[in-house]
């Protein structure tokens, strides 16, 4: 996996991306005999050109997406706001008031706010489904936990799962949130909950228990 000095390069951001400066910027110390290089951009996933223009540039590619539950996810993302000096406004103001969030003094790739809008799951997959098809693999948070062999992802891939360190980056310990909350979430989340169904075509109850 790429290395760079931050965890998520988001080369494909730039529309001048090309293939060799990608793999010269992103993978330059990389070593000669590995046969598969791999990055992570949580970022590419919500910006729809992000999706043609790594298909220009790598056109073999196999892209994975793990989705989280978006409940876990939203607060999960508040958090990581609020830590980060981004997020002013309390839980209660964001996802029961929805307070307006403040402006920003520094520039960000990806609006720190959207809490609610990157768990419209089938949205931001539609484009990448589109011109991927079968070259994208969608699997959850619990399945790449809890599966034995986490979730077929290694089948998908054609690795062999003891050649691969698979662990959790940039886990956080969850925080304290009242159950009004949880329960406004699950409610808001619903209907794009039975979208993915429909897009994916398999279910997603355990999100729902």
């Amino acid at each position: 996996m790429s290395r760079p000095k931050r965890p998520e390069p988001k080369y494909f951001l730039d529309e001048a991306s090309s293939r060799i400066n990608y793999l010269k910027e992103v993978f330059s110390e990389a070593p000669s005999n590995v046969r598969y290089w791999g990055e992570k951009s949580t970022s590419y996933y919500e910006h729809t050109e992000v999706a043609e223009r790594i298909d220009r540039c790598l056109p073999n590619v196999k892209l994975v997406v793990i989705l989280r539950n978006p409940v876990d996810r939203a607060l999960s993302n508040y958090k990581f706001s609020w830590e980060n000096g981004l997020e002013k406004r309390t839980l209660e103001e964001v996802f029961i008031g929805r307070v307006p969030p403040p402006s920003l003094n520094k520039s960000v790739s990806v609006s720190p706010f959207a809490y609610l809008q990157r768990g419209h799951y089938a949205r931001h997959l539609t484009p990448f489904l589109r011109i991927f098809g079968s070259r994208l693999f969608v699997m959850t948070l619990e399945e790449s936990i809890n599966s034995p062999l986490h979730g077929g992802i290694w089948d998908f891939l054609q690795l062999n799962p003891s050649s691969v360190d698979f662990k959790a980056v940039n886990a956080s310990s969850p925080i304290e949130v009242p159950d009004e909350i949880k329960d406004s979430l699950h409610v808001y989340y619903e209907p794009h909950i039975v979208e993915l169904e429909k897009l994916l075509g398999r279910s997603f109850n355990i999100w729902r228990t």
